[in-house]
């Protein structure tokens, strides 16, 4: 025990005070972030709560969700699984991108307006809040975290929907879950401009690094010592901290190793074998240029994508970064799906003898809206997955979740896919601290409006497009 820790076991009523971004150090580059502990409260518990950091997290989806089925707000059978965190969401109706155009260039139109309001004529609300908030340097480990399950390669528009500027893409998302992994929590070497599954090379580059060791075999030592009577914390504290760490073990499991027994996981994980999420089908899910679609087993796409959003989460959670997007299918997927889905408290089969693009464009009563209807269903249960696990863990002094004091949109591409307008967009708000208002919320609204609202919500003075004086053009009615 050193001077200072006998110094501190000697005095009842030392408190330790702990950094926001205290991380547990490994091996190399490695280093886990902590959940928001009560140590790391600076201030008086008798002062008011600092406000939360800006934060802003986007979430993207293909196609679209046709405004008849946004008519019964969170009581849609349709929008169904949003109903468990429907009281800290806010439905935006009526947002569009542009008035009268029908056309089919409008999936990429759509796909590259949303999260920035007019085509290309900025960058997106995570990039101009990074600008704004923070000098375009976050003080985190990752400045933006871009990921996604499924890229259709045929235009940067369909894929990317974080833009740091015109036309610069802030990066390139993320495809696979090992890789986000190690980007997060460990120490991958990767090859430049690569994102999907790790070459041969990058593998024996990992195994080198690591010596088959996991993540957390790496920070033990460190571990150990900060749950230890001698670094100070309170029970609740090293409780938590060793939830996370638990939470932390059972993705490296996932990813890495998803046939393991849980109950006992073993001492090591071996990093550099991505198991089940490098079957033929994810490989071409996440590269794929086909227009005529990927066939694709729906749980097996699900798994994917769920242990993206993990590990996504998770960063937010650890204060390792504060923006981001993830997309689950890029503008104008091409996907057919097959097998059965449950979730909330449904299941849901599929075998589809085309692709959700043609059921979109041929949108109509009968047996098309019915397999259409489960597409919808099935965003809505990804999009609930995602708020769910931002709303699961206490981030900041004042109580709140990311999906409390983060400012979290989800967005598409199209408004009616039998016309290809870009009209009655779907839209989803939450958070800011509070500031936003939820439930229904009907407007007739430019999306930069919309966006505009969001940059008030976390105190910006400044609009989507630089300007600083812009009190016209926010849509008021989401502010609280």
């Amino acid at each position: 025990m050193s001077p200072k820790d006998r110094a501190r076991s000697r005095n009842p009523g030392y408190r330790r005070v702990l950094s926001r971004r205290t991380l547990l150090r490994g091996a190399g580059s490695i280093a886990i972030g902590l959940p928001f502990l009560s140590e790391m409260r600076a201030s008086s518990v008798f002062a008011a709560d600092p406000p939360p950091p800006p934060r802003v997290l986007t979430f993207y989806f293909g196609l679209g969700i046709p405004s008849e089925y946004q008519r019964d707000g969170f009581m849609s059978p349709h929008l169904a699984p949003l109903a468990r965190v429907a009281d800290k969401l806010a439905l935006v109706r009526g947002v569009y991108y542009e008035k009268g155009s029908r056309s089919t260039g409008n999936h990429a139109r759509g796909s590259e307006t949303v999260f920035v309001g007019g085509r290309r004529s900025g960058a997106s609300i995570d990039q101009r809040v990074l600008q704004e908030a923070y000098g375009g340097r976050a003080p985190t480990r990752i400045q933006s975290l871009i990921a996604g399950s499924y890229s259709r390669q045929d235009g940067q528009s369909r894929h990317i929907h974080s833009w740091a500027a015109p036309g610069i893409a802030t990066d390139a998302p993320i495809e696979d879950p090992k890789r986000l992994f190690d980007r997060t929590f460990g120490s991958l070497p990767m090859d430049p401009g690569s994102s999907g599954p790790p070459s041969e090379t990058e593998r024996a580059r990992a195994r080198e690094a690591r010596y088959a060791r996991s993540v957390l075999d790496t920070a033990l030592e460190q571990y150990r010592y900060v749950t230890s009577d001698a670094f100070g914390l309170s029970d609740e504290s090293k409780a938590k901290v060793a939830l996370h760490v638990e939470k932390i073990r059972e993705l490296e499991m996932n990813i890495f190793d998803p046939d393991a027994e849980m109950e006992a996981p073993p001492a090591t994980c071996r990093a550099e074998d991505p198991g089940v999420f490098d079957h033929p089908e994810m490989i071409e899910i996440q590269r794929t240029t086909n227009n005529e679609g990927v066939r694709m087993d729906v749980n097996r796409w699900m798994r994917l994508w769920r242990a993206m959003v993990d590990v996504s989460v998770l960063a937010f959670q650890c204060d390792l970064c504060r923006f981001g997007n993830l997309q689950l299918t890029s503008g104008g997927e091409r996907i057919r799906l097959y097998g059965s889905y449950e979730a909330y408290g449904q299941t849901r089969s599929y075998d589809d003898g085309e692709t959700t693009h043609e059921y979109w464009h041929r949108l109509a009563p009968g047996p098309v809206e019915a397999l259409m209807l489960d597409h919808v269903w099935l965003y809505a249960a990804e999009m609930a997955h995602l708020f769910e696990r931002l709303d699961d863990t206490v981030v900041d002094e004042n109580g709140g979740t990311l999906l409390d004091n983060a400012l979290v949109m989800a967005g598409t591409e199209l408004g009616n896919g039998r016309a290809h307008d870009v009209e009655d967009v779907f839209h989803l708000v939450a958070g800011a601290n509070g500031r936003l208002r939820t439930g229904v919320i009907d407007v007739d609204r430019q999306a930069t409006e919309v966006y505009n609202a969001g940059l008030r919500a976390l105190g910006l003075s400044v609009s989507m497009d630089g300007d600083r004086d812009y009190a016209g053009s926010v849509a008021s009615e989401l502010l609280v």
